[in-house]
C-alpha cells in the first residue's frame, strides 16, 4: 500500500503539478543565485562556495580538486 493511496486522483494530479512548479522555481533560483546575469557564467559567490567545500575536503584528508590561477 502506497502512503498516498488515500489521496484522490484529482488532488494527486494537482499536487504533482504544484511540486513540479516548485522544483522549476528552485532550479530558477539556483540559476539566478549562481550565475552572472549578463554573461551566464558562474559568479564569484559560486566559486567561493566551491572553494570552501574543496578546502574542507582537503582538511579531512581527501584529495583536493585542481585549483588553477
Amino acid at each position: 500500500m502506497n502512503k498516498l493511496d488515500f489521496i484522490g486522483p484529482q488532488f494527486r494530479k494537482k499536487l504533482t503539478k504544484v511540486l513540479k512548479d516548485v522544483d522549476k522555481g528552485i532550479d530558477m533560483l539556483y540559476e539566478i543565485a549562481t550565475h552572472d546575469e549578463k554573461t551566464g557564467l558562474f559568479n564569484q559567490k559560486f566559486f567561493k562556495s566551491v572553494l570552501a567545500l574543496e578546502l574542507d575536503k582537503a582538511k579531512r584528508g581527501k584529495k583536493l580538486s585542481s585549483l588553477r590561477r
